[in-house]
């Protein structure tokens, strides 16, 4: 299982975990992302393949899906230890810019970026506050069935990332097999990429004038809009989350 708040690096990660699980790269190439990777709690008849749990009851073995959910909501199973989960969180400020323009791209909000900030801020958003969904995950990295990943360090070094996640599900690569895994998973081919750049749904929602659903992809791309004191207050929050032994870098 794939978990993440909003943002964060779903797709990037999601992308990385199917081909290290099945090393099926024409698949990967050719059938939307969605369709190999159930998003659980996603039910919606206007976004293709969004068919929550019924999409994994002719799955094969082993199931892979993704979630959003805050560890408190996980099925009690995954809490006790059975199954894996690698879960990616980032710096909240750009997920909170990220975050923003997704809203708009899809035209799902006419909200300002400081009104969008407030909510986020206040946990106002889709499953909650950052902090909550961060320290939910990282207070139970002793369970054993979690791989916790930032997306600063994945992105910093791909490759490790690749046989981080290889040797937490018991999978052997070789050296071409990661090399392979990296070019395919690089921000310049994902962006390319119609089974992951959402080119399926253009024309329904979306909205000129905010990228794509793919975006720089790197790091510090908050510094381009949030303002100083945004940035204030959320390193304030970073500092309570410091106080559990975890730090970011917000570039």
């Amino acid at each position: 299982m794939f978990i993440q708040l909003m943002k964060g690096g779903t797709t990037l990660t999601t992308e990385i975990v199917e081909l290290v699980q099945t090393l099926d790269f024409e698949k990967a190439n050719t059938v939307q992302l969605d369709e190999r990777f159930a998003f659980i709690e996603r039910i919606d008849e206007t976004i293709p393949n969004a068919t929550g749990m019924d999409a994994l009851k002719n799955a094969g073995s082993p199931r892979v899906f993704k979630s959003h959910l805050q560890y408190k909501f996980l099925p009690k199973m995954l809490q006790g230890g059975k199954g894996r989960m690698v879960y990616v969180c980032r710096n909240p400020k750009d997920v909170v810019l990220s975050w923003y323009k997704l809203m708009q791209w899809f035209d799902w909000c006419d909200m300002s970026l400081a009104e969008f900030f407030e909510d986020f801020m206040n946990g106002k958003v889709l499953y909650g506050g950052w902090e909550d969904n961060v320290l939910g995950f990282w207070n139970n990295t002793k369970v054993g069935n979690l791989l916790f990943l930032k997306y600063e360090d994945v992105v910093k070094d791909i490759p490790k990332t690749i046989r981080d996640i290889a040797s937490f599900l018991g999978r052997t690569l070789t050296d071409g097999d990661v090399n392979r895994i990296h070019e395919h998973c690089s921000i310049e081919s994902m962006r390319k990429n119609p089974t992951l750049n959402l080119e399926h749904m253009a024309g329904s929602n979306m909205k000129d004038g905010y990228g794509g659903f793919i975006n720089k992809g790197k790091p510090g791309t908050w510094r381009e809009s949030l303002t100083s004191e945004m940035s204030s207050r959320l390193d304030d929050v970073l500092k309570q989350v410091a106080e559990k032994r975890l730090s970011f870098e917000c570039c």
